[in-house]
């Protein structure tokens, strides 16, 4: 039986290392996709501008699940939206911005914040991962909810159980990639952002498939009836995998010949 909704990773999954669009393919695909009649999430880590503009052919007709689950778009519309304490925001902001092995980045709903210090930091969040950077000279300066505090680890090192320990018990705690520790909402995972979705278009998440590649992808595999880990995802990923592959592209044909 066919999958009412797709859920995507994107980094990783859909894009790899030094993409920044859609390859003819793929976006080929997702149009046959939506055309048939199943819906299409992409599930991220990133900001949900960065989303529109890899997904801007599609516009409102894909559905968006940005911030690790913090911030869910459907149909063009802001449906979901959870932000950590303020307190607790600044709380871990400040502890990045001493430990010198990581830059930090604060989500909004929209734009990000940075106190880089690193330029080089600045530039792959605007020119790879195509988001809206504003830099800030204090946390406090900051106008919007903390809706994600994460460290980027340059060095390919996150150090998750360093963060886990330290804020672990206040709010969820999760290594994104090979570079990110994304710090969010107690109880906030990209699983909250697909069944926000699945319920405002009254899917039931077992009929989903979702495909990704990171610890961040768990609790959405978790979800969904149909879970694909790539086969290069981490560990845990596979662990909670139904299958692996190696193209989404593959997946996508698979289920549109099904």
């Amino acid at each position: 039986m066919k999958p009412k909704l797709i859920a995507c990773d994107i980094d990783g999954t859909l894009l790899m290392e030094g993409q920044t669009a859609l390859s003819q393919e793929v976006a080929a695909l997702v149009r046959r996709v939506l055309d048939s009649g199943i819906a299409f999430v992409t599930a991220s880590g990133r900001q949900v501008v960065s989303l529109w503009t890899v997904f801007a052919e599609f516009g409102g007709e894909v559905s968006y699940v940005a911030e690790n689950g913090a911030v869910v778009f459907v149909g063009g519309e802001l449906v979901h939206r959870v932000a950590l304490d303020r307190a607790l925001g600044e709380e871990i902001a400040e502890t990045m911005l001493v430990r010198p092995e990581c830059d930090l980045y604060v989500g909004g709903v929209e734009m990000c914040y940075v106190k880089p210090k690193d330029p080089a930091f600045v530039a792959h969040l605007k020119n790879n991962l195509l988001f809206n950077v504003t830099e800030v000279q204090s946390v406090a300066e900051i106008p919007e909810p903390f809706l994600k505090v994460s460290a980027y680890h340059v060095a390919h090192d996150p150090d998750g159980e360093f963060w886990m320990h330290k804020f672990g018990a206040c709010c969820n705690v999760v290594v994104s990639g090979a570079d990110w520790v994304d710090l969010t909402p107690s109880g906030v995972s990209k699983a909250l952002g697909v069944r926000a979705v699945c319920e405002r278009l009254g899917i039931d998440p077992k009929d989903c498939i979702a495909l990704g590649d990171s610890n961040n992808d768990v609790e959405m595999f978790d979800l969904v009836g149909h879970p694909i880990a790539m086969e290069w995802a981490s560990e845990a990923a596979k662990a909670h995998a139904a299958e692996t592959t190696s193209s989404v592209a593959d997946v996508l044909a698979r289920v549109l010949d099904d």
